[in-house]
């Protein structure tokens, strides 16, 4: 009985080893701690919003995002489309990946944009903060609002130009409607 009270016991101890290192698992997976490549720190969506938008200057002077990059929470008109869509990067590509892509911007199309005029490490982590909030869905389609826009612009022009110029042929028609009668009435 020896060996059964034996072995009995070591398993309790696996047992409780095991509990006390779940629990610390689960500690530390909600200890809230930063990117290696943001230096821990936490960035203001407010502020990553208004530098991603344009309304704020990078402080080395590198253009907007918005520029290029459409994404879902921007007023009207959402961004430009030269870039890819940004919204739902932050949950597709994780924080680890977009600190590294704020950080060096190295796509060729960026490269020649940003020589010299990379993010400071504050302002990678508010656009990464942006990032993080800015939705889940799909940037809002702009393309069918501004045609919508455009054709309602062009029939409005056409109306108006079609009731000022109503009257505009009134006296050539009725001149060649007069020669019309008289070369008819003149034949024999």
């Amino acid at each position: 009985m020896c060996a059964l009270d034996s072995l009995r016991n070591e398993a309790a101890r696996f047992h409780r080893r095991s509990v006390v290192l779940a629990a610390l698992v689960l500690a530390l997976a909600q200890w809230p701690i930063g990117t290696a490549a943001d230096g821990g720190k936490k960035g203001s969506a407010e502020q990553g919003s208004r530098l991603f938008s344009g309304e704020t200057h990078f402080a080395r002077g590198g253009p907007s995002c918005a520029a290029c990059h459409p994404v879902e929470g921007l007023p009207f008109p959402g961004g430009g489309t030269m870039g890819p869509d940004l919204t739902g990067a932050y949950a597709k590509f994780g924080p680890e990946a977009l600190a590294t892509v704020l950080s060096t911007l190295f796509f060729p199309t960026m490269n020649p944009v940003f020589a010299g005029k990379l993010l400071t490490p504050a302002e990678q982590a508010d656009v990464q903060a942006f990032l993080a909030v800015a939705g889940t869905g799909p940037a809002q389609a702009v393309t069918g609002r501004l045609f919508l826009c455009g054709l309602l612009l062009l029939a409005a022009a056409v109306a108006l130009i079609a009731w000022l110029g109503r009257t505009r042929l009134r006296g050539v028609r009725a001149a060649l409607v007069a020669g019309a009668r008289r070369r008819r009435e003149a034949r024999p």
